[in-house]
């Protein structure tokens, strides 16, 4: 998993998230999405890791399942659901997942994923 290979790499280097995060220009939180298997990083992060951590990218995803880097999609709980009954503008998917990532209560129905597009609707709304 790639996000485990680059934990081990910042703790063997003695980095803090915080101290990667500003070195490459990133945030704490997404880091840690990323090193949590919660996101996958760009190929320009990739970069800016493998840089960061005096590698070249074929060096980075070295030993990483290939799988882990297909573009199909693997959704978390009811969101498959949802959006195969709703019609979802396709620039709200991402946004959604990312709201989801972020809240105290992780959606686990096609309901709660209901409830997150509809309040995301209301909030863009005004």
């Amino acid at each position: 998993m790639l996000g485990a290979k680059l934990r081990a790499l910042r703790k063997k280097r003695g980095h803090t998230l915080a101290e990667v995060g500003a070195q490459i220009g990133l945030s704490v939180s997404f880091l840690s999405d990323v090193e949590r298997g919660r996101t996958r990083p760009s190929l320009g992060t990739l970069g800016k890791l493998a840089a960061c951590y005096q590698l070249t990218i074929t060096d980075l995803l070295d030993g990483v399942d290939a799988d882990e880097s297909a573009s199909t999609k693997e959704y978390l709980p009811g969101f498959e659901e949802f959006l195969h009954d709703t019609e979802v503008d396709p620039d709200l998917v991402d946004l959604l997942m990312r709201v989801e990532r972020r809240a105290k209560q992780r959606a686990q129905t096609k309901e709660d994923w209901m409830q997150y597009y509809y309040s995301l609707k209301a909030i863009l709304r005004h």
